[in-house]
């Protein structure tokens, strides 16, 4: 059985991980994991100019296929991927829809961040420009953060970061402590665009959408009328970096792998409720499920998750 996870995101590296610990291990299973990048980061840990700790996929996950590549289309009809390189068939696929920056945008941020300062050292009529971040979810607010701390610890005060106003009174609070501004101005600069999947569900070929473009899937995480298509996509996938919760949710649609695979039947996925942490220099808060907190609770869970963390990356 040829089991396929796509994805670029913590979660779709811990699904690969559950079934390389498992299924992956029988004779006639293989799990073959497509993403695009070589390596893993912790977003909370992001500083932007300086070293990233990373965990490799490849040597994580020995009895897994790990491919670098990006998709071009699939089709569930016929059950065939089409990636840049080569064309692949599967029995069963998982689909993780988490948008996730990858290590090559956060180099062209550093890029762009460069010029810009370029710009405004020759250009004596530029005093001042703004970087600007129109995506809501814990991705651009982290990168709007790591953004702002760099140019505190550069000590330069003439590029502005903004992101659109937060609804969430707690991430504002550590937006507006972070430095970041919550409104947008008219001054020159660059646009960092809003996290993407892996593959967009507009070159899913067969796959049932609704009117916002998410796949149409029922409680199990299954695509409506299929048995081996699993789509991870939810409203609060934008709002989840928690290594801990990631995994926990990895090893119940492993689970669910291990049913649809043997034939039994699926349960019911539990709900993905929110479960981001944010760091900046001097501040971090935490929301896991309804709980929100940016003291001694945050402190622990924020302890618990990085010690996880290094966990994985000293291997």
């Amino acid at each position: 059985m040829k089991i396929f996870i796509v994805g670029n995101s913590p979660l779709s590296f811990f699904i690969t991980r559950a079934l390389d610990q498992s299924l992956a291990r029988h004779a006639h299973v293989s799990v073959h994991y497509i993403t695009a990048d070589k390596e893993l980061y912790y977003l909370p840990h992001l500083k932007f100019f300086k070293p990233l700790k990373t965990v490799n996929k490849k040597k994580s996950l020995p009895h897994s296929l790990v491919t670098y590549d990006r998709i071009k289309s699939v089709s569930l009809k016929s059950r065939r991927i089409v990636t840049e390189a080569t064309v692949y068939t599967y029995d069963l696929i998982v689909f993780d829809q988490t948008p996730w920056y990858s290590l090559s945008e956060l180099k062209e941020m550093e890029k762009s961040l460069q010029t810009l300062l370029l710009q405004l050292r020759t250009n004596a009529e530029q005093q001042a420009a703004a970087v600007r971040l129109a995506a809501e979810g814990v991705s651009a607010w982290q990168v709007a953060a790591s953004i702002k701390q760099w140019l505190l610890e550069a000590k330069n005060g003439s590029i502005r970061v903004e992101v659109e106003k937060i609804k969430d009174q707690l991430v504002e609070s550590f937006l507006r402590e972070a430095g970041v501004a919550l409104s947008q101005s008219t001054l020159a600069g660059f646009h960092i665009a809003a996290p993407q999947p892996l593959i967009s569900t507009s070159l899913i070929k067969g796959l049932p959408i609704d009117a916002k473009g998410r796949a149409i899937i029922d409680a199990h995480g299954l695509v409506k009328g299929s048995k081996n298509v699993l789509v991870i996509d939810s409203s609060t996938r934008t709002l989840r970096n928690l290594y801990r919760a990631e995994k926990t949710l990895a090893d119940e649609i492993k689970q669910q792998i291990v049913a649809l695979e043997s034939g039994q039947a699926p349960k019911v996925l539990q709900r993905q409720l929110a479960a981001f942490l944010l760091r900046s220099r001097r501040d971090l808060v935490l929301q896991f499920g309804p709980t929100k907190s940016s003291r001694f609770r945050a402190k622990i869970t924020a302890h618990l998750d990085e010690k996880f963390w290094q966990s994985l990356s000293a291997r």
